[in-house]
């Protein structure tokens, strides 16, 4: 998990683009890398199973880490 948190980078000027970030696109802000995870604990995994085949999805969370909020809920089948 480390080098998951360590690595992985948006750039500014996408931040302000997607209204995440405030402000006017600067020429710097392209080139402006931040990291997309500040922590671990900022990942949630989850996994699902089915006959589909391989895929997979990154769903962001909305606003910033505090913004959302996980909700484990069992669900079972009739």
């Amino acid at each position: 998990m480390r080098s998951t948190t360590s690595r992985p980078t948006r750039d500014v000027a996408e931040l302000k683009r997607i209204k995440l970030k405030d402000g006017a696109i600067a020429p710097e802000d392209e080139k402006t890398l931040v990291p997309l995870v500040h922590s671990p604990q900022d990942f949630l995994v989850i996994a699902a199973g089915g006959a589909a085949g391989v895929q997979s999805a990154y769903i962001p969370g909305w606003g910033s880490r505090t913004g959302s909020q996980s909700v484990t809920k069992e669900i079972r089948r009739p």
